[in-house]
């Protein structure tokens, strides 16, 4: 059973309480996993404890401009193109469908922020390794929510097994669109593209501010376009040159078998005479 996360954006109350959770938690992790002691942890600026980060957009122009408040993360995509192109292999999909980033196993080659279509793992200078949302995997395998969610005073945030999430999801868009009048979305339940198909985190939002919160319609990167290009020119390429070689190699065999045909017709008319 895939778990999920949603983040309605009708429901936010912009608090940021999410946010201090999340970097409180991985300061927790990286003094537990690495070391880092709680002095360093609090004074220091370290990438890897905020995988929650907030922005705040202005949309619309005076006098009907509007604040907008949504979050970087990981969307923890069906298909995860970090964990499909890592050529360390350092990134793994946990049972309940969390992309994690192994940071022993990491090189800091930094492929999985070229290729995520929404630039979400950061690149730590210090360790020379990416990281990014982890899902809070090991919580949930406790049987605990994913710290984010457990900070969530209005219930902006919600998980758990996919079917309860969606259909909650479908509730509350149900519910705005009837008191509201507006169109919402529930962004990553279906299936998006062949890049990232379905989302492990999904957003509610209004149709028409959708593209605001950076829920795209064709999420792609042109690097990761690109690395598939020449991939599929690479291999064309090496099956052009394996092809070319084994036709010539024919060639040359045929060239001497004739070579050696004629050698001998020679030599039978030498012995002939």
């Amino acid at each position: 059973m895939r778990y999920l996360n949603m983040y309605d954006s009708l429901s936010c109350l912009n608090c940021l309480a999410c946010m201090s959770a999340c970097s409180m938690e991985n300061r927790m992790r990286m003094e537990r996993d690495e070391g880092v002691n709680l002095e360093r942890g609090v004074n220091d600026y370290l990438p890897g404890s905020y995988y929650l980060r907030p922005w705040r957009r202005e949309v619309g122009k005076f006098p009907n401009a509007r604040l907008l408040v949504a979050f970087e993360h990981c969307r923890h995509c069906e298909i995860a193109q970090c964990l499909i192109n890592c050529p360390a292999e350092a990134i793994e999909r946990r049972p309940a469908g969390q992309v994690v980033i192994n940071a022993s196993a990491c090189i800091g080659c930094r492929t999985c922020r070229d290729v995520c279509p929404f630039n979400i793992p950061i690149y730590d200078k210090q360790t020379g390794k990416a990281g990014k949302c982890i899902g809070c995997y090991d919580r949930v395998e406790a049987g605990m929510k994913p710290v984010c969610v457990s900070a969530c005073p209005s219930k902006a945030l919600i998980s758990g097994p996919e079917n309860i999430v969606l259909s909650e999801g479908e509730r509350r868009i149900s519910n705005y669109a009837n008191r509201l009048g507006r169109d919402y979305v529930l962004y990553g339940k279906d299936k998006i593209n062949r890049v990232v198909g379905r989302l492990g985190w999904v957003s509610i939002a209004a149709r028409e501010d959708a593209k605001h919160y950076d829920l795209f319609a064709n999420p792609a990167k042109a690097t990761m376009i690109a690395r598939d290009v020449f991939k599929i020119g690479g291999a064309v390429g090496t099956a052009g040159v394996v092809a070319g070689a084994a036709l010539h190699g024919l060639y040359l065999f045929a060239k001497r078998k004739d070579q050696v045909k004629a050698s001998k017709r020679k030599t039978e008319e030498v012995s002939d005479e």
